[in-house]
């Protein structure tokens, strides 16, 4: 049988790239053809695939177009009595969607479509010889369906074609999770019985950030930052750039003119 998987990709760095490299080798060991789609061109990966495909346009949103298109796209957390609110640098849905249809011209048929930062644990023919269009995991709720790891054919992925530009897009506008249930739900999917975690390694990037040193700096009002430092909040004065120690390294962060609008802090006290 055909065993192809689309990987996606966006290499920009040594770790991603071992992440890239390692997603290839688990895919590799199930015999299958792994057809690379990345916005850059990384050689080592390009030497143990079957095709690298180099996607030069990113398409991304970035926050200061996000009110254009009504668009809240942050992410939340609380430390010590203060909550934080982080613009996220970019909104990629459009951009993978592109992937996907470049990914897609080299797929004969029905293929895993898996991101980069994902490893496959164990055999899912089943998945790619079943005669549903596309066998889909739940996402966080019913009404979503995971978009980075997921079985499709050249049927059900030529519904993407529709979606030309972020305009288009945006006529639907949520995270790719819900729209990808929208756009599927009444067509012929399956979905998988089971979790994300029984068949794939996944989202090594984000779990790998968990071990970053968090340090950051938000505004808490016209004259204080709060500045975060791992599990420590300490509040001072504004000022053009701020030293902040972080074991022995000294971190030094010099905020941009829009820094502050999409870094946010205020203060709610207890809440435990």
């Amino acid at each position: 049988m055909n065993r192809e998987c689309v990987v996606l990709a966006h290499t920009n760095d040594e770790s991603k790239e071992v992440m890239l490299l390692d997603c290839i080798k688990s895919l590799k060991k199930f015999d299958f053809k792994v057809i690379v789609v990345d916005h850059f061109f990384v050689k080592s990966a390009c030497d143990i695939c079957d095709v690298f495909i180099v996607e030069g346009d990113n398409p991304v949103l970035t926050p200061e177009s996000y009110a254009d298109y009504g668009l809240y796209h942050v992410t939340v957390n609380s430390l010590n009595g203060y909550r934080f609110t982080q613009t996220i640098n970019t909104f990629a849905a459009f951009s993978i969607i592109e992937l996907i249809k470049a990914g897609f011209k080299y797929v004969t048929d029905k293929a895993l479509v898996i991101n980069y930062d994902f490893e496959l644990k164990k055999d899912v023919d089943q998945f790619l010889e079943s005669k549903h269009d596309g066998d889909f995991l739940r996402y966080v709720r019913d009404d979503s369906l995971y978009s980075s790891a997921f079985f499709a054919n050249k049927r059900l992925i030529s519904l993407l074609d529709t979606v030309k530009s972020i305009e288009d897009y945006s006529q639907n506008m949520k995270y790719l999770e819900w729209y990808f249930y929208d756009l599927f739900r009444d067509k012929n999917i399956s979905i998988i019985d089971g979790s994300i975690h029984d068949f794939f390694l996944p989202n090594k990037f984000y779990r790998s950030k968990e071990n970053y040193k968090e340090v950051g700096v938000f505004e808490l009002n016209k004259s204080e930052v709060v500045i975060k430092k791992n599990d420590k909040t300490i509040v001072q004065e504004k000022a053009d750039f701020y030293e902040i120690k972080v074991d022995s390294t000294i971190v030094v962060i010099r905020p941009s003119d829009n820094h502050y609008k999409y870094n946010k802090a205020v203060y709610v006290g207890d809440t435990s």
